[in-house]
């Protein structure tokens, strides 16, 4: 594998793992939608922490809908974005709770989101370039010939 290879490897790891992980919880909030609060509802859950039931099923479809998208590598920049906010809204909530069950690995999500954000989906997306909303990142050929011409 070469160098750009590679690359559109570990984009497409990170948008799968990192979506993957949405999808479950965006769907999971969407099936618990009106359970109670005991039992892990969604929309009562949010009102316990003193957050509107509009704002649970928001963000229960951004979730689920934006986790698919990641996976897909369509609509990048405003996926990255909304699910970014949400982490960054999550980690004030389990603050409380430190780093190893509150908001580290949110932190990590939260990361790993403004990475994509910042790279672009990789070749290894539904659609690619400017299509997808990045400018077309230059591949690891037209980058070697671009610097030996610099020489």
């Amino acid at each position: 594998m070469n160098k750009s290879s590679n690359l559109n490897l570990g984009l497409f790891l990170m948008r799968l793992g990192v979506g993957a992980f949405f999808i479950v919880h965006g769907v999971s909030k969407l099936m618990n939608m009106n359970a109670p609060a005991e039992e892990m509802g969604t929309v009562a859950m949010f009102g316990q922490m003193g957050l509107s039931p509009v704002l649970a099923w928001a963000v229960a479809i951004i979730e689920a809908l934006g986790g698919l998208a990641l996976v897909l590598g369509v609509l990048l920049p405003l996926v990255t974005v909304l699910l970014a906010i949400i982490m960054l809204v999550a980690m004030r909530f389990v603050w409380s709770m430190g780093f190893i069950a509150g908001w580290g690995p949110n932190s990590v999500y939260l990361l790993t989101l403004l990475g994509l954000l910042f790279t672009g989906p990789g070749e290894w997306a539904l659609l690619t370039g400017k299509r997808a909303g990045h400018a077309a990142a230059p591949s690891a050929s037209a980058q070697s010939a671009s610097t030996s011409d610099q020489e």
